[in-house]
């Protein structure tokens, strides 16, 4: 089949733009015919990495209004989008008017699914979900019968463990500091990602354990109209050398994975207790590398969790998709670092036990086997366009 894969481009370093990079080829290599549609990442022109053409964007910041025209220069059957599909503006239509079948591949991370989600999903031919948190929020919809669940994939050659103190010595972090990191977009306001109540969470820690050190792995400032994550430590009570972050010129034009690999291994807790997460690919990537997690036992959390601890308490927010997300209690968050500070110190066997059976378990998102799962649903519509076409 002809399928255009329309996502964050494959050299970007978002979660999208690597998913894609992981998936095209392996869909290519089942013997499909693929091109990209990189609505962020690519403008001006198109671009063609070995067989596969890679599409830009027109004007339309999701790819509303030059989607068509790629489907036809194509010749594509099958459209799946890799992007909330409540930005989608009505794809669906487009689908049904020219033939094709759509297969959005998309995050649910509040409760209920909003009703925006469910209007844009009209005419998709499957809706692919990627936690079993949304397989079971769709199961209450009209969409039931419709609904896939196919995870997100981890690079396990590269996201693996490794020595921590080397780790450090190539992030350039200090070998003797208890160091939690966050790896997370400071993106929009309301921040989506928690960070105040994890970097109040963090200030009781660094007051017990004045080595402590918070590593954040994001753009700092407000360039994307997230926090001024500097001002909030300082609002926090957190002084400036118990902070450090990645170097932001790096951040911005792409690390390499295995640098992003390296921050996993360099520190000794992730903290990604967000408000709601469709997936959190950090969750899995740093218990492949053997690090443990902190993250809120609500919406896809859970599920992702072998290494780590889950936080309970929390307070509803209410989103403008008239749905609810969690805001996490700092106050057990500061318990919960306490607790893993004193696990790693008075525990080291049980700790290395642990990293190594969460590492080991991330192999269920090895990326063959995402691959394959996509190639079972893949399957069911090209069967489907069989019947249709004898119909």
């Amino acid at each position: 089949m002809r399928i255009l894969f329309m996502a964050n481009a494959p050299w970007c370093g978002t979660g999208y733009g690597i998913q894609g990079s992981h998936l095209v080829p392996r869909l290519q290599a089942q013997g499909h015919k693929l091109a990209y549609f990189a609505f962020y990442g690519l403008k001006g022109g198109v671009l063609k990495v070995g067989d596969t053409p890679i599409f830009p964007p027109g004007l339309d910041q999701w790819g509303g209004d030059i989607l068509e025209a790629h489907m036809e220069a194509f010749k594509a059957d099958i459209l799946i989008t890799l992007l909330d599909v409540w930005v989608t503006d009505h794809f669906g239509q487009m689908a049904q008017k020219w033939g094709w079948d759509w297969l959005p591949w998309f995050p649910i991370d509040q409760t209920p699914t909003p009703e925006l989600i469910l209007e844009r999903l009209e005419g998709c031919t499957r809706a692919v979900v990627y936690s079993h948190f949304a397989e079971k929020e769709m199961a209450e919809t009209k969409f039931a019968d419709r609904v896939r669940y196919v995870p997100h994939g981890v690079n396990r050659e590269i996201f693996k463990p490794g020595s921590q103190r080397e780790a450090r010595k190539r992030v350039g972090l200090d070998p003797d500091r208890f160091i939690v990191g966050m790896v997370a977009a400071n993106k929009g306001y309301p921040d989506r990602k928690a960070f105040a109540p994890q970097f109040l969470a963090f200030s009781e820690l660094r007051k017990k354990h004045p080595e402590a050190l918070l590593y954040l792995h994001t753009v700092i400032t407000t360039a994307h109209g997230g926090l001024n994550l500097l001002k909030l430590a300082e609002r926090c009570g957190i002084p400036e050398d118990s902070i450090a972050y990645c170097d932001q010129y790096q951040r911005t034009i792409g690390m390499p994975a295995e640098a992003i690999a390296d921050t996993y291994r360099a520190i000794d807790v992730l903290t990604s207790a967000s408000l709601g997460e469709g997936f959190g690919l950090p969750i899995i990537e740093a218990q492949a590398c053997g690090t443990p997690v902190v993250v809120g036992n609500w919406t896809s959390m859970p599920e992702l969790v072998v290494n780590g601890r889950l936080i309970e308490k929390n307070t509803p927010f209410f989103t403008p998709l008239f749905s609810w997300v969690f805001i996490p209690d700092s106050r057990e968050l500061a318990e919960t670092y306490e607790s893993l500070y004193d696990a790693k110190h008075s525990f080291p066997q049980t700790w290395a036990a642990k990293a190594d059976a969460g590492s080991r378990a991330m192999g269920r998102f090895d990326w063959d086997a995402i691959a394959e799962q996509w190639g079972s649903v893949l399957e069911e519509v090209e069967i489907e366009r069989g019947e249709r076409a004898r119909d």
